[in-house]
């Protein structure tokens, strides 16, 4: 039997998923075994919520994004998620570039999600001044458009 998360894993996956992935992967006749872990590596993809994403429908729809509804989110909440995570991305940052505020700048982020600062800046804490900047960046784990202030340091 797979184990609790491989059994999430196949779970949340649609049934033609399923049944494409259990036909490459069913064992043979000489193997006795499924091999759980491989099934479910196969149907493990990446969904980006829709509760992330700043975008509206017109972005969504030119970059064709469809929405699925989750099956197991709580009822107050919006379960809507992606797999197009390469979309996805693109409208957040199509949404970023069209949405910069005046002293606003795109900046990358680093393989932890956390905004990386451009060279001889330095983040604001607290309430940022007149002339504090902000980078704005997609989070590497989720998806979400996050800002950050800073500003640059002299000397």
């Amino acid at each position: 039997m797979p184990n609790e998360q491989q059994l999430r894993t196949i779970a949340a996956a649609g049934q033609d998923e399923q049944a494409e992935v259990w036909k490459k992967n069913k064992p043979k006749k000489q193997e006795p075994q499924v091999s759980w872990w491989e099934i479910a590596r196969a149907l493990t993809s990446t969904r980006m919520l829709a509760k992330h994403a700043s975008f509206g429908d017109e972005l969504a729809q030119a970059y064709g994004i469809t929405w699925v509804e989750g099956l197991f989110a709580p009822a107050d909440e919006d379960s809507r998620y992606t797999t197009d995570v390469e979309a996805f991305l693109g409208a957040q940052q199509e949404w970023i570039a069209s949405n910069l505020p005046k002293r606003g700048s795109v900046i990358e982020a680093n393989e932890y999600g956390q905004a990386k600062l451009p060279a001889k800046a330095q983040q604001v804490y607290g309430k940022p001044g007149k002339g504090d900047l902000t980078g704005w960046y997609i989070n590497a784990r989720d998806g979400s458009v996050q800002s950050v202030a800073y500003r640059r340091r002299t000397a």
